[in-house]
């Protein structure tokens, strides 16, 4: 009878190249005998990486690459899809994950000197698997391409009230509801802020990844070094006031600085958020400075909220641009009313002028399509199709001795 053993390499190498197989699944092959380890040395692996998804995927690959680094060396891909806890959804809330002391020891060890410490201390909370990226790419020095997909920097998916946000944390740490209003004017929010401290970056003027806040030009993480191809999108770019959200545009300036970055497709960037416009300028300056130039052949900067001097700044970082396709929110858009024109003509002018030996004014498009045509199912790549059922709605109902205060503050009155 024929065993796996006397497959022929090829096919072997076939068989742990699939899709199926976790890099757990591989850790154990490997010590099979020397033959596999052998041939899965040399498997690639193009990952998908699965932020706060209740399988734990991503802190599993994580402790499996504490035990054996050599596995981050075969990466050559990494898709990020989200999977964010939702509101009123037991089945999206992914449990916290708990480290052992040895490995927190390890984590701060082989983090210091890549990211900042509020990422260590993000990845030891347990809470945010999207903290681990960042880490991730520590050990993956020979990775080509990075995807991270449609973004959204929140713990909870979509807009959530404060009863919802400290039901959900509390029961993903295993805590039961312990939340009650200490006066009429406690909505909740200051203790959700409380339970979730650390667990995403410090919002100032802009709402970041925690892979952003480790974009160091200075010194890039191993597994940026090597990027050949870029994708960025953000989720949930239209606020519930019609604001136009997007993720910052200053980390941008940075990404298309890569050293070996080729293509870069950015969709839902923006410097305005809020109608608050943080400009490019500065950040490109001084970006600039260090006399860095971006080697990217192919950029897209579709459905961005910029301004025409951010496509002036953007521009100067360039000099080997082959195509470049871009669209922008415009006056029209429900999501923002521009309060300056963009000029079609001078855009591409500004990156003709910096591009002149790659560039002609044939390989640059302006892309033309129809706001909110993109699909606003369920079922996009990324997302659960099951959700399950709704929580207990007796965990989100108004306290009753708050009420009847109320009650009695109306009768004196």
């Amino acid at each position: 009878m024929t065993s796996i053993f006397d497959l022929p390499t090829e096919l072997l190498f076939d068989i742990f190249s699939g899709d199926n197989l976790t890099c757990a699944d591989l850790g154990r092959c490997q010590q099979v005998c020397k033959t596999f380890r052998d041939i899965i040395q040399h498997c690639k692996i193009d990952y998908t990486f699965k932020v706060d998804v209740t399988a734990h995927s991503a802190w599993r690959l994580i402790r499996c690459l504490l035990i054996n680094p050599q596995i981050g060396e075969r990466f050559k891909s990494i898709k990020v899809t989200w999977h964010r806890r939702r509101p009123m959804k037991p089945k999206t809330w992914a449990a916290i994950w708990s480290w052992t002391k040895e490995e927190r020891e390890q984590i701060e060890h082989l983090g210091s000197e890549w990211l900042t410490g509020d990422t260590i201390r993000a990845i030891w909370t347990g809470l945010n698997s999207e903290a681990l990226l960042p880490f991730l790419l520590c050990f993956t020095p020979n990775l080509e391409s990075l995807d991270l997909g449609e973004a959204f920097e929140g713990l909870i998916y979509p807009t959530f009230t404060a009863r919802e946000g400290i039901r959900v944390i509390e029961a993903s740490c295993g805590d039961g509801y312990k939340w009650s209003p200490k006066g009429n004017y406690d909505d909740g929010w200051a203790y959700y802020d409380a339970i979730s401290a650390g667990t995403t970056p410090r919002r100032e003027d802009v709402h970041p990844l925690w892979f952003h806040m480790n974009l160091n030009p200075k010194q890039w993480l191993p597994g940026l070094a090597n990027i050949t191809y870029f994708a960025h999108d953000y989720k949930d770019h239209q606020d519930p006031n019609g604001f136009y959200l997007g993720w910052p545009a200053q980390y941008l300036a940075k990404i298309l600085l890569l050293p070996r970055l080729q293509t870069a497709r950015v969709r839902h960037c923006a410097t305005i958020e809020f109608r608050q416009h943080i400009p490019l300028f500065d950040t490109v300056n001084s970006l600039l400075t260090a006399r860095r130039r971006s080697t990217v052949k192919r950029l897209e900067l579709v459905d961005s909220c910029f301004r025409q001097e951010d496509y002036d700044a953007l521009a100067k970082l360039t000099g080997s641009l082959e195509r470049v396709e871009w669209s922008w929110v415009s006056e029209t858009s429900r999501y923002y009313t521009s309060l300056a024109s963009i000029s079609e003509e001078r855009v591409a002018k500004a990156f003709l002028r910096r591009n002149k030996r790659t560039l002609t004014p044939e390989q640059v498009f302006l892309v033309k399509g129809e706001p909110g045509s993109e699909s606003e199912g369920e079922n996009k790549e990324g997302e659960e199709s099951d959700l399950g059922s709704d929580d207990d709605s007796y965990y989100y109902i108004s306290d009753s001795s708050s009420d009847r205060e109320d009650d009695d503050d109306d009768d004196i009155y």
